[in-house]
């Protein structure tokens, strides 16, 4: 994903949202990052509302984090949005790429479990 292309687009929107409709206190809501832009590859148009590569809820009071997370799209000169797309399939895209911190978190995450069953054996 590091390696993908990129390309201009235009962004329609993208906010911090909420993501339940439940009647439940502010406290106990959930918010996420909320996105939709459009870009050209090869002469064809596709539209996306994909943000990153992880998708992030969180509470009430850790909301900011996701303001955050938005100043991470990246602007050309022209106000356009910069969108990274995978060559093999145009249509998958992401606006902010994976940065190292995050790929060796996942991967940790993702060799935890085995590395707890050789540990308990």
């Amino acid at each position: 994903m590091r390696r993908w292309p990129q390309t201009h687009g235009e962004l329609e929107k993208h906010e911090v949202a909420l993501f339940d409709t439940s009647s439940r206190p502010p406290s106990e809501r959930n918010y996420k990052v909320e996105a939709k832009y459009h870009y050209e590859v090869d002469g064809r148009e596709y539209t996306s509302t994909r943000v990153s590569p992880w998708d992030v809820v969180a509470s009430h009071n850790l909301r900011a984090l996701l303001r955050v997370q938005l100043r991470g799209v990246d602007f050309d000169e022209s106000g356009k949005v910069l969108v990274y797309f995978n060559p093999r399939r145009p249509s998958k895209s992401v606006l902010i790429l994976p940065g190292r911190g995050g790929m060796l978190f996942t991967a940790a995450v993702g060799l935890l479990p085995f590395f707890l069953f050789y540990l308990t054996r």
